[in-house]
């Protein structure tokens, strides 16, 4: 969530904590698989990069990025599938690419219902060495 004017990096910093101590369920819901990938060991690529969560990326907040490979992870609730709302993850989306980020969007009830799909995307991703944006996989 973005204030009307533009941000300052402490109130973006300081919503950040706000936003990572109160998760989404499918927000928790891939930490939970990612954080499984790196205890059980499950995929070399996912063990191999950082994933920061609720992360500030003037003037937004990302759901999840690996800053790495340069990867945006947001999930989306039914709130996306609003016109309005949907222009202005365009926007967003276009700025990370204009930033040199790739951004990948996946459903709430992706994350929550199909989670080894969703870590599967991620992967192909990550291991991906082209620079177009995925709008919704």
């Amino acid at each position: 969530m973005k204030p009307a004017s533009t941000p300052t990096e402490s109130w973006l910093r300081q919503r950040a904590l706000e936003l990572a101590a109160c998760p989404t369920t499918a927000e928790a819901a891939l930490h939970q698989a990612i954080l499984h990938c790196f205890q059980a060991q499950l995929s070399h690529t996912i063990r191999k990069w950082p994933f920061l969560f609720q992360h500030p990326m003037p003037p937004y907040i990302v759901d999840c990025v690996c800053l790495p490979r340069r990867l945006i992870i947001e999930l989306d609730g039914a709130y996306h599938d609003w016109p309005e709302q949907r222009e202005k993850d365009l926007i967003r989306t276009r700025f990370f690419l204009r930033a040199g980020y790739r951004t990948i969007r996946f459903r709430n009830r992706a994350v929550l219902g199909r989670p080894q799909w969703v870590l599967q995307r991620i992967i192909h991703y990550l291991v991906d060495i082209t620079d177009r944006p995925v709008l919704n996989p």
